[in-house]
Order: structure tokens, then sequence, then C-alpha cells
């Protein structure tokens, strides 16, 4: 969240869209120079950073897995899934 102003990355980069159209607009009407519409077309939002969450290590999702062995199929196929979900990209 940003210090100033206290909204998400995500709401302040949706409030800048319609500026940045704004000045497209606005300078292909001859209204805005185009060089300072260029400018604010390449204003940059605020980046939103990784995400934090509770992920599971692959060793946890096996064992997360090896203890509905014996239960019904649709029970281990929603657990495999689960881990899947939660799994973490860069993990192998």
């Amino acid at each position: 969240m940003s210090a100033a102003t206290k909204h998400s990355p995500s709401t302040l980069n949706l409030r800048l869209s319609p500026l940045r159209k704004l000045a497209r607009e606005m300078a292909d009407n001859g209204l805005l120079g185009p060089g300072t519409a260029s400018a604010i077309e390449r204003t940059r939002g605020e980046a939103a950073g990784r995400g934090a969450g509770n992920w599971l290590l692959r060793e946890q999702r096996f064992r997360s897995l090896a203890k509905v062995i014996g239960r019904s199929l649709r029970i281990r196929c929603n657990s495999f899934i689960f881990s899947l979900l939660r799994a973490p990209s860069f993990d192998g």
C-alpha cells in the first residue's frame, strides 16, 4: 500500500489508467502536446510486490497426500488438487 495515499497498488493503477487514456485522447485532438501526453502515458503505477502466503513445501505436500490414502477417490482428488494449488511455482 502506498504510504501517502493509503490505497493498494491495484487501486492506484486502476485510477491511473483513465488518466493515461485521457492524455492520449487530448493529444490526438490537439489539446495537449505529444511530449506531455507521452510522459503521462509512461507514468508507472505502483508495483504490488510479491504476494506472501502460507505455501507448502514439496515434502509437506507429499505428507498431506499420504494422510488421505485409503479414503474415497473424491477426497484424494481434492487433496491432490489442493496440494498443487498451494505449491510455489519455484519448487521442483
